[in-house]
């Protein structure tokens, strides 16, 4: 005999209203909290087992629906956070595995779309900064050499990268088929072969042409513009390509022609001017180994006079000892004779090196070495030249010698 019904506990339910027999288990994804009749439905993002009390919280990177028994694992490229009832799909720039609770963004060398379960690595020729949808190619003058770069590398001096997503750069002294070759080179990140190598510069045409004589090969990058000359030679304008070697070389100083002044101002030393530097300005005169100098008593006439006066003394002196004079002459004539024929001799000798010296240098001859050279510049009075001895320059306020 039955004195009264039983209670039916938590996760079980009786199906019926009245006159229930039996308790039952409460299915997956349904409870009872007890005497239920029926079994209540898990809510979407949660999930219970058979005979369950209550439903639990999916877990972060999974998620359920209405009536689930357990909860499932977001797929690779989607996330949930808790009690989800469903996965978000990753944005583009962002990743994720399975069951994942967030997108991890792609690191700098990667990219991804949507919904990506990895990032991928950019192309040699590529790069890409954190969170990039996609990879960029390397701009002209740059390249990247291998997979997943972050940056792209400058070609070094002398390469170049002529087009983007360049792997490699090109060495400019070998691309003969692209219009360059041994003269060629470049700064570093270039795009092009735009200077020249120390021993040439880069002409009017756009080539690269080889430094003449008289032009300083030390440093690269040159133009026509820019073209250094070394001491003792000329050029008449900062577009001439033709070098010539001054006559008056020390009135040439070398170097380049300013964009802002003229040939005379850059590259002729102060008081000359004119073609080849040839021309002194007015109160200068021409030094033959000083190029022009200033007129003034120091430098202009103190010679001349000093000369004078020493002629004017010796005058003197052999006017006054006129007779004791005579009796050495004739007490030693016959050795006077003889040291005056052997002094002829090598005084016209002497005036035939210098004057040879002379024409051979005005034909354009390469000087006499040193220390030749020297010895024929300190017996140079020998030729009697006395324009080099007496400035006449400065004997008039203005040169009638203004051009050549």
């Amino acid at each position: 005999q039955v004195d009264a019904c039983l209670e039916c506990g938590v996760g079980d339910h009786t199906s019926v209203v009245s006159k229930a027999t039996t308790c039952s288990a409460c299915d997956g994804g349904t409870y009872s909290e007890g005497l239920a009749v029926n079994c209540s439905v898990c809510a979407a993002g949660t999930a219970s087992s058979g005979r369950a009390s209550e439903c639990f919280d999916c877990d972060a990177g999974k998620h359920s629906g209405d009536r689930a028994a357990s909860c499932d694992s977001c797929e690779g490229g989607t996330w949930s956070n808790t009690s989800a009832s469903g996965c978000t799909a990753c944005v583009a720039g962002k990743s994720s595995g399975s069951s994942a609770s967030s997108c991890s963004i792609c690191d700098a060398g990667k990219y991804s779309g949507d919904s990506a379960s990895s990032c991928d690595s950019c192309d040699a020729g590529k790069y890409s900064s954190v969170g990039s949808t996609e990879c960029q190619n390397c701009t002209k003058g740059r390249y990247s050499p291998s997979t997943g770069s972050s940056e792209c590398e400058d070609c070094i001096e002398g390469f170049f990268a002529h087009s983007v997503g360049m792997v490699l750069c090109l060495k400019c002294s070998s691309e003969v088929d692209s219009g360059y070759g041994p003269q060629y080179t470049s700064p570093a990140g270039s795009a092009t072969c735009s200077e020249c190598v120390k021993d040439s510069y880069m002409a009017a045409n756009g080539e690269c042409t080889s430094k003449v004589n008289g032009v300083v090969a030390k440093e690269e990058g040159t133009t026509l513009e820019t073209l250094e000359l070394e001491e003792w030679f000329y050029r008449f304008s900062r577009t001439s390509a033709v070098v010539y070697e001054c006559t008056s070389v020390h009135n040439c100083l070398g170097g380049k022609i300013r964009s802002n002044g003229t040939t005379s101002d850059s590259i002729c030393r102060v008081g000359s001017g004119g073609p080849l530097c040839s021309i002194c300005e007015p109160h200068y005169f021409l030094s033959e180994y000083e190029g022009c100098l200033r007129c003034h008593i120091t430098n202009a006439w103190l010679g001349p006079l000093l000369v004078l006066v020493l002629v004017v003394l010796l005058a003197l002196a052999t006017w006054r000892l006129h007779k004791q004079i005579m009796a050495w002459y004739n007490q030693h004539q016959a050795r006077l004779i003889e040291a005056s024929q052997t002094g002829t001799v090598l005084f016209v000798t002497m005036q035939i090196l210098l004057i040879l010296n002379t024409t051979h240098k005005n034909v354009g001859g390469e000087t006499v070495p040193s220390p030749y050279i020297n010895f024929l510049d300190t017996l140079s009075f020998m030729t009697l030249d006395m324009v080099q001895f007496v400035p006449f320059e400065c004997m008039y306020t203005e040169s009638s010698f203004d051009h050549l």
